[in-house]
């Protein structure tokens, strides 16, 4: 929460977060972590790490001294007391789509920018805008919670790749592979056999 926070002042940008992966068991109530971090976090897996998108690495840091030493000043209360829960527009269009994912998982293929922002009561351009204004674009959320589901298939051992694809909403399984070595940098059987390589070591 910390990283993320101090990350987002840094940029003076609402950081989108595709995936947080946590090496620890499942809390009682994994749910309310959902409201903290943008998403869902996934437990018991091989590494703790934040997944987003690498273009947030090339925004230009926005805070100058006097600003940092006003938030050291008030640190470490500044990254815990003012984070509440995400309710940014962007957060909104997240969850739109992981609900259509988790009602039918080829469903978020469907789920156009059209249709969200009628879910949403706004227009297409300024669900587009507002959406800017925040530092995002629709299809890269849309990419963080396809990107998501995928690794979540991915590390079922016992799910072939063609029917990730299927499920997934891809009609062949090498645009499939080409996403996600778009979203990841590595192939999906790539990223399976380094995952399963951490849990047998």
């Amino acid at each position: 929460m910390i990283l993320i926070r101090w990350s987002s002042w840094m940029i003076d940008k609402k950081l989108l977060v595709a995936r947080i992966d946590f090496n620890a068991p499942t809390p009682e109530d994994p749910g309310e972590r959902a409201h903290i971090f943008g998403c869902a976090p996934h437990f018991n897996q091989s590494a703790t790490r934040i997944c987003f998108a690498t273009r947030f690495l090339d925004e230009r840091v926005a805070q100058t001294p006097h600003t940092l030493a006003e938030f050291l000043a008030q640190a470490p209360v500044s990254l815990l007391s003012h984070y509440q829960r995400d309710t940014s527009l962007s957060a909104q269009v997240r969850q739109l789509l992981q609900n259509a994912a988790d009602s039918d998982h080829s469903g978020i293929d469907q789920c156009g920018l059209e249709q969200v922002a009628q879910a949403l009561h706004l227009t297409s351009q300024t669900l587009r805008r507002r959406l800017k204004e925040e530092g995002n674009s629709f299809q890269e959320i849309k990419d963080a919670v396809r990107c998501s589901l995928a690794i979540h298939y991915l590390l079922r051992d016992d799910l072939p790749m063609q029917d990730i694809a299927t499920k997934m909403g891809f009609s062949e399984p090498s645009v499939f592979f080409k996403a996600f070595k778009r979203w990841t940098g590595l192939t999906p059987g790539a990223y399976r056999e380094r995952e399963f390589a951490k849990q047998r070591t």
